[in-house]
């Protein structure tokens, strides 16, 4: 099983994959924002690309989902 198939998973291990990449990709960029100007900032930093993240997760989910077997 591949890491995309683990990620489309719609089981427990899938949605902590999700979470984890979620938490490796937006962490830094809220730091770095929090670093170089507000919390302000930060905050609608975290909120956009949390936004764009299950965005772009939910449609990757919904594509490489296994259909059923017919």
């Amino acid at each position: 099983m591949t890491f995309a198939d683990t990620f489309a998973q719609s089981s427990i291990k899938g949605a902590l994959t999700r979470g984890s990449v979620a938490w490796l990709l937006i962490t830094p960029a809220v730091a770095a924002a929090k670093v170089w100007w507000s919390g302000i900032a930060a905050v609608v930093v975290g909120v956009v690309l949390i936004a764009a993240y299950v965005a772009f997760a939910t449609r990757y989910v919904r594509r490489h989902r296994p259909r059923p077997a017919a």
